[in-house]
């Protein structure tokens, strides 16, 4: 069983050395052919299509308010992400922290403390049992017309 699987062993080997230099050819081939594509003259649409261009002109204020409103943002969710924890798990998350940050208490005589209103049940009725069909054996035929 062992030798199974290491012949299993040096297969996915050999598969993953196999595929990693054919993606190592495909790939120097691709880059070949994308610096033969760069290194060729734009076309005479691509010359006027730029020459029609103009670049946009954009104001330096506009970035500081882009920066600006991405800090409100943030404290935004920050805020009503705290207000959700406060009124879904709050209460629980400080009394497991007030629990953690309780001394311990020195071992004193704990009384129980009396029940206010004591339950006394009544009995519960008698239930009646439930009778059993006869054992059958395999070999006994039981007619339920007799």
């Amino acid at each position: 069983m062992k030798s199974f699987g290491a012949v299993l062993l040096l297969l996915c080997l050999l598969c993953l050395l196999v595929f990693s230099l054919s993606v190592g050819s495909v790939g120097k081939h691709a880059v070949d052919a994308w610096a033969e594509q760069a290194g060729q003259p734009d076309s005479v649409t691509d010359t006027v299509r730029q020459s029609r261009q103009t670049p946009p002109i954009e104001p330096v204020y506009r970035t500081n308010r882009a920066w600006f409103g991405a800090g409100l943002l943030a404290l935004v969710v920050l805020v009503i992400g705290a207000m959700l924890f406060m009124m879904h798990g709050g209460t629980e998350f400080l009394r497991q922290w007030r629990l953690t940050r309780k001394r311990p208490f020195s071992r004193q005589q704990h009384t129980p403390q009396q029940v206010p209103y004591p339950i006394n049940w009544p009995e519960l009725p008698h239930v009646p049992t439930v009778r059993y069909l006869p054992e059958v054996d395999d070999e006994q035929v039981v007619d339920s017309w007799d």
